[in-house]
C-alpha cells in the first residue's frame, strides 16, 4: 500500500519571532509512476479545495497509486488566518496588495536551454526529463538563496518561490483555486490542450503558452520552452508534463459533497496518466471549452445594487438579461424612478463563469464573466 508522510517547515518569521508553517503530505506507492503536485488556497478565501484534497487522503489510504504525490491543503496560510470580520479577504496581500497568484517566478526565462539540450541531447526522454527537473529545482534554489533576492523580494515572492520549487519535480501540477460567484472550470495551456478534456470541467478556457505570474504559468513554460528547442532540433515528444488551474466553484464556501465529486474528476484525470489503477464513475455531463480571447467580463455602468438573473454555469443568448442594477440615487428622486432599475443584456451567445459576490457595487466595477463561442470536445 501506499506510504505515507507529513512534513511541516517555516516559511516565514511573525512580528512575534514565531514561524509561519507551510504543512505538505507525501504519499508513495509501491509501483513507479508520474509524480502528481497538489495544492489549494493560494488565495486565502478559496477553500474548497481543501476538502478535495481531504477526500483524496482518504481515498489514498484505501487505494495504491503508481508514482507519488505532493498535497498542499492549505499553500497560503497566511492568506486563510487574514480576517476581516467575518470575511477572508485572502486575494491580496494586505501589505503589499500583490495578487498572491500573480507573483511567481518566470523560471522559464533563467534557463540556458541550448546549453542544457548540448549537455543532455543523447539522453533517452525519460532520463532527459529528470535532468530538467533538477534544472528547474536548481534554478529556484538560486532564486531563493541570491542575496540580491532576499533583500528585494516581497513575502508573495518567497512564498511562491518555495511552491515553484517543490513542484518543480513533478510530471502533473493541479493549482486547486475557486472564483468569487462561479462555475467549475479549468484553465489550461494550448500545448496540453489534448490533455485538459479528461479534467472533466463543464468548462475549459484554453489559454496562450505564455507566463503572466501564476502558478500554472510558471510551471508549464519551462516544458514549452523545452518543446520549442527540441522541435528545432527536428526531436518531436508529445508532452507528458501538464499544470493546470482547477476552479472549484464560489470562494467562502465548502461542500463536502461537491468535494467528492470533485475529487473523482481528479482521479479520472489521474487514471487517465495512469497513476490510479480504478476509473471513478462520474455522472455524465456537456463539457465545453473556448479560448481565453473569448472570456469577456461585464462592468457595472453605475453604482448601486447588484441582483444576477443568470447562475454560474448557465448558457444564455444575445439580449437575455444577465443582472439587474437597482439605482438608489434614481429610486430617491420620484420622477425618475421607472429608470431605477438598469438591466445588463447579454452581447454574447455565452456561458456566465463568475460573478461579484458583493451586492454594493460601484461604477466600472467588474460585474460578470462569460466565456462564449463554446465548443464541444471531440
Amino acid at each position: 500500500m501506499n506510504q505515507f508522510e507529513k512534513k511541516t517547515f517555516p516559511i516565514k518569521e511573525l512580528p512575534s519571532g514565531d514561524h509561519l508553517n507551510l504543512t505538505i503530505y507525501r504519499v508513495k506507492g509501491d509501483k513507479p509512476g508520474p509524480h502528481v503536485h497538489i495544492q489549494s488556497s493560494v488565495h486565502g478565501a478559496e477553500l474548497q479545495g481543501n476538502l478535495v484534497i481531504m477526500e483524496m487522503l482518504r481515498y489514498l489510504q484505501k487505494n495504491p497509486i503508481n508514482g507519488s504525490m505532493t498535497l498542499i491543503p492549505l499553500a497560503n496560510p497566511q492568506a486563510t488566518n487574514t480576517k476581516f470580520g467575518t470575511t477572508t479577504q485572502g486575494r491580496f496581500n494586505p501589505i503589499t496588495g500583490n495578487n498572491w497568484n500573480r507573483n511567481y517566478t518566470d523560471i522559464s526565462s533563467k534557463i540556458d536551454y541550448k546549453t542544457f539540450l548540448d549537455k543532455n541531447i543523447q539522453l533517452e526522454w525519460k532520463d532527459l526529463k529528470t535532468e530538467f527537473k533538477k534544472e528547474i529545482f536548481n534554478q529556484c534554489n538560486f532564486e531563493l538563496n541570491s542575496n540580491d533576492f532576499s533583500i528585494h523580494s516581497s513575502e508573495n515572492k518567497k512564498l511562491n518561490l518555495i511552491l515553484q520549487k517543490i513542484a518543480s519535480t513533478a510530471d502533473i501540477i493541479l493549482d486547486l483555486h475557486t472564483g468569487p460567484k462561479a462555475c467549475r472550470y479549468l484553465y489550461s495551456a494550448e500545448y496540453q490542450k489534448t490533455q485538459a478534456k479528461d479534467l472533466y470541467a463543464p468548462y475549459t478556457i484554453i489559454i496562450p503558452n505564455e507566463f503572466a505570474g501564476a502558478m500554472d504559468e510558471a510551471c508549464f513554460m519551462p516544458w514549452v520552452n523545452l518543446h520549442k528547442h527540441l522541435t528545432e532540433q527536428d526531436i518531436d515528444i508529445d508532452p507528458d508534463v501538464f499544470s493546470f488551474t482547477v476552479e472549484l466553484g464560489n470562494e467562502e464556501e465548502a461542500s463536502s459533497i461537491d468535494a467528492i465529486n470533485d475529487c473523482k474528476r481528479i482521479l479520472k484525470f489521474l487514471h487517465a496518466q495512469k497513476v490510479v489503477n480504478e476509473k471513478p464513475v462520474l455522472n455524465e455531463q456537456q463539457q465545453f471549452w473556448s479560448e481565453l480571447s473569448n472570456y469577456h467580463s461585464y462592468y457595472s455602468p453605475c453604482g448601486g445594487l447588484f441582483e444576477p438573473k443568470v447562475k454560474p454555469g448557465e448558457q444564455f443568448e444575445i439580449g437575455d438579461i444577465l443582472a439587474n442594477i437597482h439605482c438608489p440615487r434614481k429610486i430617491m428622486n420620484l420622477d425618475a424612478i421607472e429608470e431605477a432599475v438598469i438591466s445588463i443584456k447579454a452581447v454574447h451567445n455565452a456561458a456566465l463563469i463568475n460573478h461579484t459576490p458583493t451586492t454594493a457595487i460601484g461604477e466600472g466595477m467588474e460585474m460578470i464573466q462569460v466565456l462564449a463561442d463554446l465548443k464541444r470536445w471531440d
